[in-house]
């Protein structure tokens, strides 16, 4: 790796394709806001911000273990390079990655203890695609479910995170393209943990991971020919008829020139942007899903329903109906992979959406682009997308779905 240091001028890390890092020179970042496409939402001005969790809830965070294993659910070798050869791995890859010999057994299962060494130096793509394999054991839980970065800068990702210029080095080298082809994965968390030197840089270094991108989202009212059409598309024909009267205000003072879309979302996805979870909303046993998330967005008092109770399925047909494209604000994507559901969103405008990405305490409901989205969830590259529509402004609520099976 090559290194250029100017006085004055910060390190740029730039994540390639290859999954080495270009290291090149830039000025301090500034706030880079961008705009949307001109639509029936009128002309949005977004930019991005990092949440990070609350520091209570770092300190509850058990620090993974420094060393990285691979775990198998086959029962030998020759079943290992049998799949392998199966989801397209040559021989010459899967020797290089399970070597004869390099398989331990503990307990019933099958483990493989790599080097640090071994980690940094296979190859991007082999990576991207072998992770891939491994991540279907959820014993591997961050090839199951790994960091995601939606940059090739890491910088500019990284900003006021505080972290050593070596660790950015070594985030630039284990990092890997997602199967959408969109941003990166980063999977090896215990790696990057043998290079802390105590638990207050083991806790920097999992909040820099563990920080959420999310959007900050306005409507530039200066460029507003009309305030009619604007009404219509964020009323949601009249399901989100509160916000008439704002636009209504906004129309009768003129020097407000910009609106933040916070304003305009239904009650309780405005009371939750930009949010993590807190202890009270986990008293029935867990916390808001995406379908919660979905489910409640449009309505005026949450319901607890999950994505993974009998009753979700029924709600569905009961309050949505599928629609075809273009989408407009408040319509349901479903995330379908493998045959199933694995995610679904609210659609805002342009290519945003509104999202809350995992079920725990430590994912926030925020605005994300689409894109950004897809390429968290897409593990194996085979996500498509279906479109609903509520039928009806809250949607009735089926006794049963009042208590949901906890998750296992």
């Amino acid at each position: 790796m090559k290194i250029a240091i100017l006085t004055g001028i910060i390190l740029s890390f730039t994540i390639e394709a290859s999954h080495a890092q270009a290291i090149s020179l830039s000025r301090p970042l500034p706030k880079s806001v961008e705009h949307s496409s001109s639509g029936p939402w009128g002309n949005l001005d977004f930019y991005e911000i990092k949440l990070s969790s609350p520091l209570s809830y770092l300190s509850q965070l058990a620090i993974p273990s420094e060393q990285t294993e691979w775990n198998f659910t086959q029962e030998s070798r020759a079943e290992i390079v049998a799949e392998m050869e199966e989801a397209g791995f040559s021989a010459e890859e899967i020797s290089y990655l399970v070597s004869e010999g390099s398989l331990v057994t503990v307990g019933e299962s099958l483990k493989l203890f790599p080097t640090s060494e071994m980690i940094s130096e296979i190859p991007g793509d082999l990576k991207s695609r072998f992770y891939s394999f491994l991540g279907r054991n959820p014993a591997n839980r961050f090839h199951h479910r790994p960091a995601y970065i939606n940059t090739t800068n890491l910088t500019r990702y990284f900003h006021h995170s505080n972290l050593p210029v070596e660790t950015l080095q070594h985030i630039a080298k284990l990092a890997y393209k997602t199967p959408s082809g969109y941003g990166f994965f980063l999977s090896d968390i215990p790696s990057l943990l043998k290079q802390t030197s105590n638990s207050e840089e083991e806790r920097l270094l999992m909040n820099a991971i563990l920080r959420v991108p999310a959007l900050m989202v306005r409507i530039n009212l200066s460029e507003m020919d009309s305030i009619d059409e604007l009404a219509n598309y964020w009323s949601a024909g009249h399901q989100n008829k509160q916000v008439l009267s704002l636009f209504e205000s906004i129309y009768r003072n003129p020097s407000v020139d910009r609106l933040d879309i916070g304003h305009l979302l239904p009650p309780i996805a405005r009371q939750n942007l930009n949010r993590y979870p807190e202890q009270p909303d986990g008293l029935n046993g867990r916390y808001p899903d995406w379908f919660w998330t979905c489910y409640n967005f449009s309505r005026f008092s949450p319901v607890d329903v999950y994505a993974d109770t009998d009753q979700s399925r029924a709600l569905m047909e009961k309050a949505f109906a599928p629609v075809k494209a273009p989408y407009t604000f408040g319509d349901m994507l479903l995330f379908n992979s493998r045959g199933r559901v694995i995610h679904g969103c609210i659609y805002i405008a342009d290519d945003i959406v509104y999202t809350k990405n995992g079920p725990g305490l430590l994912s926030p409901f925020i605005l994300m682009r689409l894109q950004d989205v897809i390429a968290y969830h897409d593990l194996v590259g085979d996500v498509t997308l279906s479109q609903y529509r509520r039928t009806r402004q809250r949607g009735a609520l089926p006794p049963a779905a009042v208590a949901p099976t906890p998750s296992n």
